[in-house]
């Protein structure tokens, strides 16, 4: 016999026909155990939300889905004798990396799917770690020179093929953090003044900035559209923001009261996920924008009694967040599902005109 609260979050995701507002309300489902998201799967298929992230009981890599029975761990992806973790999902694919060595202190990207298993995705001299994938298989990530050198932008081909990507200026760092299902990727690339400033890359691996400013910033996620989600630093603080396609950037606030904010990833229709903060040492809050305006997940939510969420790390096509915090004073994380608003919460109805 399922919960109650876990069957009505399965019975409204599995009956609607196109998905309910970004904006709530949400139930929070815990993923078991310790878990640290990497990200989230862009498509819900069949009503699962699929996370991928590290198992930290087991310093493993894996994979864990909304299912109709529970949230299960799916996969154990790698060698249980050594550390390794995922960064990204999408479909039947998860990547990361996992550690070499007797100290786990090299490690090699991986990209995983569910009908051919483990492969490295070979990059050679190079110390590397895949943290984006389409569900098509094809992934993108970062490698650094085993002699040294500047951190290099990796693109795997789906036959396993590396490829270094563009660079805005040779001999600085740069990483692919984000990859959208066209091919276009978002990451970081340094300057020549050694500033790391959000980069965009199209399907033909051309680099370009995403502000017209030098200020340090990065990219961490990108639509299909192509808008991407980040942040950047300003006099005021840490900013999220999100680059539309054309060009156009638009801050992010953080909660009132806070300082500052950072974006972790937009879903197709832009709603966008991050977090906001006071400060060093202060609780974070977990939040959302919706047309640029912010809220705090938490108090979108129908069952937070224990809960504080203090990161949220991806929003699906669908709605659903994945998120990170405490429940009952232990870190935990969970999927935070759309559900029908009670009639309390519905909109109330204009006043139908009166006959004369």
């Amino acid at each position: 016999m399922l919960p109650a609260v876990l069957l009505s979050v399965l019975l409204t995701m599995l009956c609607y026909v196109s998905p309910l507002p970004a904006a709530g309300p949400y139930e929070l489902v815990r993923i078991p155990d310790a878990f640290t998201p990497g990200g989230i799967a862009p498509d819900v298929v069949a009503g699962q939300p699929l996370a991928a992230g590290l198992h930290n009981n087991s310093n493993r890599a894996g994979r864990f889905r909304l299912t109709t029975s529970a949230i299960d761990v799916i996969d154990t992806l790698v060698d249980p004798n050594r550390f390794s973790f995922g960064r990204g999902a999408c479909g039947e694919f998860s990547v990361g990396a996992f550690g070499l060595g007797s100290d786990h202190s090299q490690t090699t990207a991986f990209r995983w799917s569910s009908s051919t298993g483990l492969h490295t995705l070979a990059a050679p001299g190079v110390v590397s770690v895949a943290s984006a994938v389409t569900c098509t298989g094809l992934a993108a990530g970062s490698g650094t020179p085993v002699d040294g050198g500047a951190l290099l932008p990796l693109r795997w081909l789906v036959d396993g093929t590396v490829e270094q990507l563009a660079v805005l200026a040779t001999g600085r760092d740069a990483s692919v953090e984000a990859i959208n299902a066209s091919g276009a990727m978002t990451g970081y690339s340094g300057l020549s003044t050694g500033a790391l400033v959000c980069a965009v890359w199209d399907s033909a691996g051309t680099v370009q900035t995403c502000l017209p400013t030098g200020d340090a910033s990065q990219g961490t996620g990108i639509n299909a559209s192509g808008a991407v989600s980040g942040f950047v630093a300003t006099p005021q603080g840490l900013r999220g923001l999100v680059r539309e396609a054309s060009g156009t950037v638009q801050m992010l606030p953080p909660l009132p009261g806070h300082t500052g904010s950072r974006a972790n990833g937009l879903n197709d229709a832009g709603f966008v996920v991050g977090r906001s903060f006071r400060g060093q040492g202060a609780q974070a809050k977990g939040v959302l924008w919706e047309g640029g305006a912010v809220v705090e997940v938490l108090t979108l939510v129908t069952n937070p009694a224990g809960w504080t969420l203090e990161n949220c790390v991806g929003v699906s096509n669908a709605g659903v967040l994945l998120c990170s915090g405490t429940q009952d004073g232990l870190f935990a994380s969970a999927f935070a599902v759309p559900v029908a608003p009670t009639p309390d919460q519905q909109p109330a109805s204009p006043p139908r005109p009166r006959r004369r």
